[in-house]
């Protein structure tokens, strides 16, 4: 079966086409990031079964540039990159391959297994975008966006754990928009940043919407006995975002690129360090500032 899906994350537009297998169905969250027409694809993933993939061809030509016995390794021929992905932890992609100039992927699925959610919640989509995105002044954070003013968001991230879906959970039930309480999509034009929520979410959420909103203000959350935030210097504030974006850790030259574009980031937008109490009072503290 061949069929043929868009969805617009933040401002990209991704084209999946299946071709000889039947896609899976769509979970609700994913299936809100639909999209019913388009102008154009940013980029396009083409959807095979592996039994059509043979890697030892594809690779003999290629250098590889990173890898990590038994779970990932990375080639690179010219602006193509390739990812032997293994078979483990229920991995049903086992291989794909990305051009950064044409901004073609292929995905390459074990058809026997079908517990798997559908594609577009996948690590190696993630690992797809963050190559286009990095390349067009965007990034993935790890990190939860709430919509705080009309078309205004505040971004707030830390380490897992340490709050993101309680304070997510805190604003929604003051009637605030949560975008995502997980995977957020940032990126900058003209020198304003903007932000909206993409497929991935948290195990537990029920938070996704793919409404674009300007960013306003990143905070990075820990637990305290009051709330209080302080405001980060810029330098301080590059290591520590980075820190929570999905870096591109196998290629040196696009690692470049991130830091460039987290150094343009915080110049536009204040970091704080914000330590809260996981109650009602959270919410208010952050209000009171806008």
């Amino acid at each position: 079966m061949e069929a043929t899906f868009y969805y617009g994350i933040g401002a990209l537009v991704v084209e999946l086409r299946y071709i000889s297998i039947a896609p899976q169905s769509e979970p609700d969250h994913v299936a809100a990031f639909r999209v019913p027409y388009y102008e154009k694809s940013d980029i396009i993933c083409y959807v095979q079964g592996s039994s059509e993939l043979c890697t030892r061809e594809i690779l003999k030509d290629c250098a590889c540039i990173y890898s990590v016995e038994g779970r990932i390794a990375a080639y690179r021929s010219g602006d193509c990159y390739f990812f032997d992905l293994g078979t483990g932890d229920g991995n049903y992609i086992t291989f794909m391959s990305y051009n950064r100039r044409s901004n073609k992927a292929y995905l390459f699925v074990d058809e026997d297994v079908v517990c798997h959610p559908h594609i577009m919640e996948t690590t190696q989509m993630q690992m797809i975008l963050i190559q286009y995105l990095v390349n067009h002044n965007g990034l993935l954070m790890h990190s939860s966006a709430i919509k705080v003013l009309s078309n205004i968001s505040n971004c707030f991230t830390g380490d897992s754990g340490v709050g993101k879906t309680t304070i997510s959970r805190l604003f929604a039930g003051q009637g605030y928009k949560v975008l995502t309480d997980e995977t957020s999509i940032v990126w900058m034009t003209d020198g304003k940043a903007y932000i909206s929520g993409t497929p991935w979410k948290g195990s537990n959420s029920s938070y996704f919407d793919s409404e674009i909103c300007l960013l306003n203000d990143i905070y990075i959350l820990s637990h305290g006995k009051q709330n209080a935030k302080r405001k980060v210097e810029k330098v301080r504030s590059v290591a520590l975002i980075i820190r929570h974006t999905f870096p591109l850790f196998w290629d040196n030259e696009m690692l470049r690129k991130l830091v460039v574009i987290v150094k343009n980031l915080v110049a536009s937008v204040d970091v704080f360090e914000y330590a809260f109490v996981p109650n009602d009072s959270a919410v208010g503290y952050i209000l009171d500032e806008h």
